[in-house]
């Protein structure tokens, strides 16, 4: 893989998350309600008692071991980007009102 594709695709990996993060924060926020996984992930949020960050990476690397034994093609540089990135879904999930999601 040549040098500026590998910088391209990290680049846009980490824009696809930020924008993810944002959308999730909105989407809470105007109480539309969220994606499945961020569903899952709220509920566990309010049930485990350890921080949401440290949660998150839990379950994404729960879901990783997954998908390393039943099917490694779709691993890629954006699934560590993503694994990793609880320091952009805890802030912006810091930022959510507690009653929005009533």
């Amino acid at each position: 893989m040549k040098r500026d594709n590998l910088k391209k695709r990290i680049a846009m990996s980490l824009f696809g998350v930020i924008i993810c993060a944002i959308s999730v924060g909105i989407f809470k926020i105007a109480a539309l309600g969220v994606d499945p996984f961020q569903s899952f992930m709220a509920g566990l949020d309010s049930i485990v008692p350890i921080s949401f960050g440290t949660l998150y990476v839990i379950t994404n690397a729960v879901m990783l071991l997954f998908a390393l034994i039943f099917d490694r093609h779709y691993i890629g540089i954006a699934t560590f980007i993503n694994l990793f990135s609880s320091w952009v879904h805890n802030p912006v999930y810091l930022c959510i009102p507690a009653d929005s999601d009533r």
